[in-house]
């Protein structure tokens, strides 16, 4: 099942997460909190949610029927490896939580959350982090542009007085 809010201003989140209840206290709670939320109740109807609306940021649970939250962890990491993953799983240990951050999930979070306030506060900082990540693509970009338009213009001005040294040797010839 996918169901999807409407958009909001602080963010858009994709919950990934086959335990219902958990999934829609979240969903809740970051939609309380200003966030625009979709859910998922598994790893292959999140990656087509992800595709579909391209989150902000995707919280992700690790065991779940069919794929798992690494294979789906890794999937969104080659699709668009800027989107912080929140791992929030109540299965595993220290080892699903080094594989999944060597695998590029921003945090991780186990349940059960005691403190929806904790979970609101990795949503905020990914979200900060991908805003960074985004500002400074845009910089990059516009800074990019802003050095191959003056570089253009230092090779026209070159050319100008290369062709107006040209001739001035050829009135000098003359002369």
């Amino acid at each position: 099942m996918i169901t999807a809010s409407p958009v909001a201003s602080a963010g858009t989140i994709l919950i990934v997460d086959d335990e219902a209840i958990m999934r829609e206290s979240i969903a809740v709670y970051l939609e309380d909190s200003g966030y625009a939320v979709s859910e998922a109740t598994d790893g292959n109807a999140g990656l087509a949610l992800f595709t579909e609306l391209t989150p902000d940021l995707v919280l992700l649970d690790l065991r779940m029927p069919g794929m798992d939250g690494l294979e789906v962890l890794s999937e969104i990491g080659q699709r668009d490896p800027d989107v912080p993953v929140i791992v929030v799983t109540g299965a595993g240990g220290m080892q699903d939580a080094v594989a999944a951050l060597r695998l590029g999930a921003f945090d991780f979070i186990a349940k059960p959350i005691i403190d929806m306030a904790v979970l609101e506060n990795a949503v905020r900082r990914g979200l900060d982090q991908r805003q960074l990540v985004d500002e400074n693509r845009r910089y990059r970009k516009g800074l990019e542009a802003e050095i191959s338009a003056r570089t253009q213009a230092l090779r026209d001005r070159s050319e100008e007085l290369e062709n107006a040294n040209l001739r001035l040797k050829a009135e000098i010839a003359k002369g």
